[in-house]
């Protein structure tokens, strides 16, 4: 089966987010098991021009490389080309997004078309939803088929309805095909609305999208299109997240050498200032410091909740590395001063993470909501246990202490649980029970997160889909 994969972001040339890992490990997953993938992407200017290649059939429209096996596309366009930073930048989207991302959808469809013999053109997010309106319209006879997959409903790339001519869209196939609602332009919508199948990154997210409190104002949409709905959980990188392997870490290891493990948070400590102690239980948290991470509650009066944590837990140690919204990273800056036990990096260091990962006890991952969700899987394949909101694909992912012991591969709470309560409960449940600790670090460590088995179920969406 030959796959494109249309995305606006992919590893290593560009990311933002938890998609730029998820469709190159995808793609790669498929590639194993046979089936031919291309990654169709734009052409940001801070990709290096000198890696890649013009086809030549695209008068330098169109460059290609391969990497990791993979082939990728780039499209060099004067929307693209500009850019810093792939959506927005300092917080203000890009004027141009609208004309960006609906030309980089009529490219792609553009290029199917010279050749028409792809199975698939797997879309991912707002930035594409344009693309299968162009096909029904403009591209008829392409045979290849649509799905869209939603990473986060939260965003959905919401234009004024009097951009519409940019788009080349008249009015009434607009009406039609979904592009509007709400008396607004909405990309998400329209792919959501046209594609042949939609997915999304785990099974419970899918279940939570068809309520209107997850989903944004598109339940009704989706609730509609159900029977085209699959919700299937991402895998991660076990290669680039190996604690036998990973050259990032200060001491490697593995189920039979957990000891080593507490050599990493040792030397943790040292670099970021903590009291260097074994009994400590270090709790890490990685992640945007944004609304949906459920972060606020720390931060909220000036870090008031957080504050009586720090001291009343004075046998836990924070590390808190993630950037967001200014006034939060003031707070737990502030915070980490008058606290020495807690370390606060404002900032992405992907070194520090996977060392983060390494080296704690716990990882904290509160998140009002959580499509998928990454660092709960890392956590359990470095015996870091999540203590994690029951939300999204960490309920698809962390058997819960409290529910089942026995099988325990992490802990959740609600997520308009009180935070102090939360680490209270842990506490006398499992930071006080080391033999407990210990059973749940290597269940957790021998969980096969890996791609193969969503590759799988991806494989016969593309199959089912090909046979309508």
């Amino acid at each position: 089966m030959k796959i494109l994969m249309a995305v606006t972001e992919a590893v290593p040339f560009a990311k933002s987010g938890g998609l730029a890992d998820m469709v190159p490990a995808l793609s790669a997953a498929l590639i194993k098991k046979g089936h031919e993938v291309i990654i169709f992407m734009p052409l940001y200017g801070f990709i290096d021009k000198s890696r890649i290649e013009p086809l030549k059939q695209w008068q330098e429209q169109i460059f290609s490389t391969h990497y990791n096996n993979i082939q990728y596309l780039f499209w060099d366009s004067s929307n693209f080309s500009y850019r810093n930073e792939l959506y927005n930048e300092e917080g203000i989207d890009y004027e141009d997004n609208i004309k960006a991302f609906s030309s980089f959808s009529k490219i792609v469809l553009e290029y199917c078309n010279t050749t028409n013999d792809f199975d698939i053109i797997h879309i991912h997010d707002w930035m594409l939803g344009t693309l299968p309106i162009y096909k029904k319209t403009k591209y008829p006879e392409l045979t290849a088929k649509t799905i869209i997959t939603i990473h986060n409903i939260g965003y959905q790339g919401i234009f004024h309805i009097k951009e519409l001519p940019i788009l080349g869209i008249d009015e009434g196939e607009a009406f039609y095909y979904g592009l509007i609602k709400d008396d607004m332009i909405n990309f998400l919508h329209a792919g959501i609305s046209t594609s042949d199948y939609i997915t999304t990154v785990s099974p419970t997210y899918a279940e939570e999208i068809l309520e209107e409190e997850y989903s944004f104002g598109l339940g009704k949409t989706i609730r509609s299109r159900n029977h085209r709905l699959f919700g299937i959980l991402n895998g991660i990188d076990i290669d680039n997240w190996n604690p036998s392997t990973d050259p990032l870490i200060e001491y490697t290891f593995t189920e039979e050498s957990l000891n080593r493990k507490e050599k990493n948070k040792l030397a943790l400590q040292k670099e970021l200032n903590l009291s260097i102690d074994s009994s400590k239980i270090l709790v890490g948290s990685i992640g945007r410091l944004v609304h949906q991470k459920g972060i606020e509650p720390l931060v909220e009066d000036n870090g008031k909740l957080f504050t009586r944590i720090l001291n009343s837990f004075v046998d836990l140690q924070f590390v808190i590395l993630g950037s967001g919204i200014t006034e939060w990273e003031n707070v737990l800056t502030n915070l980490s001063h008058k606290h020495h036990n807690l370390s606060v990096i404002n900032d992405f260091d992907n070194a520090l993470a996977h060392r983060i990962e390494a080296s704690a006890d716990v990882f904290f991952m509160p998140s009002l909501y959580e499509p998928c969700g990454l660092n709960q899987m890392y956590s359990m394949r470095y015996g870091t246990i999540p203590l994690a909101s029951r939300t999204g694909g960490l309920c698809d992912t962390i058997v819960d202490v409290y529910e089942d012991k026995e099988n325990a591969t992490g802990v959740l709470f609600n997520s308009d649980s009180d935070y102090y309560s939360v680490f209270q409960n842990v506490k006398e449940t499992l930071f006080d029970n080391k033999p407990l600790m210990f059973d749940i670090r290597l269940r957790a460590m021998k969980i096969d997160f890996s791609w193969i088995k969503s590759a799988q179920e991806y494989e016969r969406l593309y199959i089912k889909a090909k046979s309508r």
